[in-house]
């Protein structure tokens, strides 16, 4: 996923919700590597290299950064599966408020629990932080 935000097209911060949890469980599906490089590592992408960070602190963990044109990489591991079988995986994709708005990364937090997603990323503008 590669953030653009609007308001700020040079910078963005990225947040990443969940990922160490699905990371280092032991069911399926999970996370078997994330990083903060949405906009540049789907370029190369190899399912079987995990990606290389920009930020080497954002991998396979929960993070918040300032990452200019980026976004998070998201690479999930299903297990086995028999012949005939199938999985399900729902990926939601989306937009919020400003983040600077009352309230907004609760309200998001409170959304992605309304789906069960467990684990996230969220991209906003810096001018707008919720501090």
């Amino acid at each position: 996923m590669d953030w653009d935000v609007i308001e700020n097209m040079t910078d963005a911060y990225v947040n990443s919700v969940g990922v160490q949890s699905s990371y280092l469980c032991s069911y399926y599906p999970k996370i078997w590597s994330y990083c903060d490089n949405g906009g540049e590592d789907n370029k190369h992408a190899n399912p079987f290299l995990a990606c290389v960070p920009h930020d080497s602190a954002s991998l396979n963990t929960d993070y918040t950064g300032l990452h200019g044109q980026t976004g998070s990489s998201f690479d999930f591991q299903f297990g086995d599966l028999a012949c005939n079988e199938s999985a399900t995986f729902y990926i939601y994709y989306g937009a919020s408020g400003p983040m600077g708005e009352a309230n907004a990364q609760t309200k998001l937090a409170k959304d992605m629990a309304s789906v069960g997603a467990t684990t996230y990323s969220m991209g906003y503008d810096p001018a707008y932080l919720p501090f």
